[in-house]
């Protein structure tokens, strides 16, 4: 191995210059094999990021069913509600639609009475 080729670009000796090949190849294998480790746990770390996430993400969604759900019957409970009311103000109106019809044909016999014995 020549000086040339063990300085590296910031013109300093490289760590690898004294070494010999077999040494070098070990080295640059163990550096190889701590580099996959540590990406094996990043990929592992991320893999459980996305379990989290996953789950964070159905917690959510099962919230908002819930709540879409409680609403949903709600809007339900307040709609029957009001048909009911609907329903009552109808029969009162009919109720007082009869009342007035007989109003009405009460204060006819009484005019027709008063007709009568005016004249």
């Amino acid at each position: 191995m020549s000086l040339q080729r063990t300085i590296n670009a910031s013109g300093r000796r490289s760590q690898w210059a004294n070494l010999s090949p077999t040494t070098s190849t070990k080295t640059i294998a163990e550096e190889i094999a701590k580099i996959q480790a540590v990406s094996t746990e990043v990929a592992e770390a991320l893999s459980l990021i996305s379990g989290s996430m996953t789950h964070v993400l159905d917690s959510v969604s099962y919230v908002a069913i819930e709540e879409q759900h409680a609403v949903t019957g709600e809007i339900s409970a307040n709609m029957q509600a009001a048909v009911s009311t609907g329903h009552e103000i109808e029969e009162s109106l009919t109720r007082i639609t009869g009342a007035f019809s007989s109003v009405a044909s009460s204060s006819e016999s009484v005019k027709a009475n008063v007709e009568r014995l005016v004249a």
